[in-house]
């Protein structure tokens, strides 16, 4: 039933779909004192990928550390 109303079958992509909501909430609360953003780093070679990914994690690894670099006054409550 549920794929006839439109719900996929990848507890992936609803896990996906809580974690951009819960940034957002956590941006809105926070906007005071930090900046709140998530990202994907892709599917990267890692154990966790059984070393089948496609990037090694260093450049998956990129995403992460220019949100940590960003400087002040930029977006919050993205998804990367």
């Amino acid at each position: 039933r549920h794929l006839v109303e439109g719900w996929g079958l990848s507890s992936y992509a609803f896990s996906k779909l809580g974690l951009i909501a819960y940034t957002k909430i956590m941006a809105r609360e926070e906007a005071e004192t930090m900046r709140v953003n998530a990202c994907s780093p892709g599917e990267c070679s890692t154990d966790m990928t059984d070393f089948a990914g496609p990037r090694p994690p260093a450049v998956g690894a990129r995403c992460v550390v220019k949100l940590a670099l960003l400087p002040d006054g930029t977006p919050t409550g993205e998804f990367w």
